[in-house]
């Protein structure tokens, strides 16, 4: 993972153009890049969106709200992925529901008394997804021990 570009009130129009070639991902940094300016001045905002090549899924994470919008490298404007706050716990995991196509899965794990089936609804890292399993826990479980219903 690569972090390309951090955007903070002082992250220039050019910079966010050059940096991410999808339109909606790129109004969106602008944006919260124009709200972090409207505050900068009585409060310290710090950075408020990170974009991430992740092996070739850009990811424009939110590190305070745990949010992304995803999207793959290509040509044209792009249709992000928008991943809910609490859906990917990080970069990894957002690009990994972008190329995975795990969200919205069934899955089956264990075995015996500890069998369960459940429904995907998030990814954490590269490895390892959010199960919402009908025993009504919810864990994260790594991708080698699911089979996909």
């Amino acid at each position: 993972m690569t972090l390309t570009l951090k955007i903070d009130a002082t992250t220039t129009d050019d910079a966010i153009e050059a940096a991410i070639p999808y339109l909606h991902m790129r109004s969106h940094a602008i944006e919260r890049r124009d709200d972090a300016l409207a505050v900068e001045n009585d409060h310290q905002v710090g950075t408020v969106l990170e974009l991430h090549d992740v092996g070739g899924v850009d990811v424009l994470w939110s590190p305070t709200y745990g949010y992304a919008l995803v999207n793959e490298r290509s040509g044209g404007i792009g249709s992000s992925l928008v991943l809910d706050n609490g859906t990917a716990g990080t970069p990894e995991g957002a690009a990994l529901c972008w190329q995975g196509g795990w969200i919205g899965r069934r899955v089956e794990a264990g075995e015996g008394d500890d069998y369960d089936t459940g429904e995907v609804y998030g990814g954490v890292d590269a490895e390892t997804v959010l199960v919402a399993w009908d025993s009504h826990v919810k864990t994260p479980a790594p991708v080698a021990t699911l089979r996909v219903l």
